[in-house]
């Protein structure tokens, strides 16, 4: 009997998936605003800006958003100890009740084998706490550090380990930065828009009919 071998490492991910009881515009705001405990314990400092960077003293980590569209996904490139890391996504989605926020990270080749066990473990669950505490943020204004919840791993809507394509999740690179500067309530607000411009066509069609009405 053969024996099983083990999958490459670059394969090796961990997916994680919340649900947000909260409008995108409000889960959009709070994770990018350094001051809501969602993140910053330990004095956390965040630019939620492509370039912009992020450095947590507690956790002895830092990163660099390499990824920035807005209201729909951002990439952090991490470092520690000035040695280059592991990469962590973030997408944001809007189904007109709730906030999906969809998280992946990869590059564990990055890391020491000696240290990848461990290290994969601890983040599998340091993220998920992160992500619930975004929850508590967003659905709850007045949320304080205090009232963080315990998040299990054995509630989580999604997470494991694998492999998955690009167009899974979530499309290229290039088509993330050309929609650095999309509104994220753009979505919410075309169908509006539509509705608007379409009336004011009909009355624009009324007034012509009633002047000529005049001049017969």
């Amino acid at each position: 009997m053969e024996n099983e071998q083990e999958a490459p490492i670059e394969t090796l991910s961990i997916f994680h998936h919340m649900t947000i009881d909260a409008r995108l515009e409000q889960v959009w705001k709070v994770f990018g605003d350094p001051g809501c405990p969602w993140f910053s314990r330990g004095g956390a400092v965040y630019e939620n800006r492509l370039g912009g960077f992020l450095s947590h003293p507690e956790l002895k980590m830092r990163a660099e958003v390499t990824h920035f569209a807005i209201g729909r996904r951002v990439v952090w490139q991490l470092y520690v100890d000035d040695n280059l890391g592991t990469t962590v996504e973030y997408q944001f989605a809007w189904d007109g009740e709730n906030t999906h926020v969809s998280f992946r990270e990869d590059g564990w080749e990055q890391v020491p084998e000696e240290d990848r066990d461990e290290y994969f473990k601890q983040s599998k669950q340091s993220w998920l706490q992160m992500l619930a505490n975004l929850k508590s943020c967003a659905e709850n204004p007045d949320f304080s550090e205090d009232e963080t919840i315990d998040a299990s791993l054995d509630d989580a809507a999604e997470e494991g380990t694998g492999d998955d394509s690009e167009a899974e999740s979530g499309g290229s690179d290039a088509d993330a930065d050309a929609d650095a500067e999309e509104d994220p309530k753009a979505d919410g607000d075309a169908a509006s828009t539509d509705e608007q411009t379409s009336d004011a066509e009909e009355g624009d069609a009324e007034e012509a009919g009633a002047e000529s009405s005049k001049e017969a």
